[in-house]
């Protein structure tokens, strides 16, 4: 139990967020970053402002490159740095990242998940469908699906700054089954999610009533997928319906990869 609590000290979620960034600078960019040598910190100083669009720079120092951003952008910096390190220093880095969690005086709406963060939401519902169907999809054969899966949850962990990312939500998760449905099927057969409903819903080996979940997902989240027309504007979304459709998408993404995990062998000559 953190000291606030045991003495029962009140926290405001802004000052608790405040209080996660100072250790974060402390703990990564300061105690673990300039443990690094000079190449491997060039390195991630560019990588930091690929990342963010800017042009790169290499007399400015990683801590002027972080200056003002959001805990996001944070949070984004930490991956960054942890894809670059070594096996050995990534060990040392999880170790400052478990510190982070263990000080927070709340819950800060996210868990450090192999190498990246991601939104907590109903924790048995995270580890089935998204933390399990995340090791799924590690598997190179999936890598079109991966992307775009894993950059919904990314633009879902910036839904409480930046509401108008749920629409991104939405659009990233439409293209990770889109994918999906088109790895399953073959790419012989490739089309659009509408397209490949009634073909993919037959390889999986379920009822015919899946067709109909499937084929409202597909309306709904072809909504997001385009400029919105003035005449027919995007229905309102809340974080809720968002996280919530995440969760479906996560079950038709198991189901196809359940299909492959089953599907026999393709005979020899």
């Amino acid at each position: 139990m953190t000291f606030h609590k045991r003495f029962q000290v009140p926290i405001s979620k802004e000052e608790a967020e405040k209080r996660f960034i100072r250790r974060m600078y402390n703990l990564i960019f300061e105690a673990f970053y300039k443990t690094l040598d000079g190449s491997l910190q060039k390195d991630i100083k560019f990588n930091v402002a690929t990342a963010y669009g800017h042009s790169f720079n290499s007399t400015y120092s990683l801590e002027h490159q972080l200056k003002n951003k959001t805990l996001v952008d944070l949070l984004h910096a930490v991956e960054i740095i942890y894809e670059l390190v070594d096996s050995k220093q990534q060990m040392e880095l999880e170790k400052k990242i478990d510190a982070l969690f263990r000080f927070s005086e709340m819950d800060p709406g996210f868990r450090w998940e192999e190498g990246k963060f991601f939104q907590t939401g109903a924790e048995s519902l995270d580890d089935a469908l998204i933390n399990e169907t995340l090791r799924w999809l590690s598997d190179e054969k999936y890598s079109t699906v991966l992307e775009p899966y894993s950059k919904g949850l990314m633009h879902f962990l910036e839904a409480d700054k930046k509401p108008k990312v749920l629409a991104d939500v939405i659009t990233d998760m439409h293209e990770a089954l889109e994918a999906m449905t088109n790895i399953v099927i073959g790419p012989k057969n490739k089309r659009s999610l509408s397209g490949n409903r009634d073909s993919f819903i037959k390889k999986l080996n379920v009822s015919d009533k899946y067709k109909k979940l499937l084929s409202v997902y597909a309306e709904f989240t072809n909504t997001f997928r385009h400029a919105e027309d003035p005449e027919k504007p995007r229905p309102k979304i809340t974080k809720t319906e968002v996280e919530s459709l995440i969760y479906v998408t996560g079950i038709f993404l198991r189901l196809g990869i359940e299909s492959q995990r089953t599907s026999p062998e393709p005979e020899g000559p």
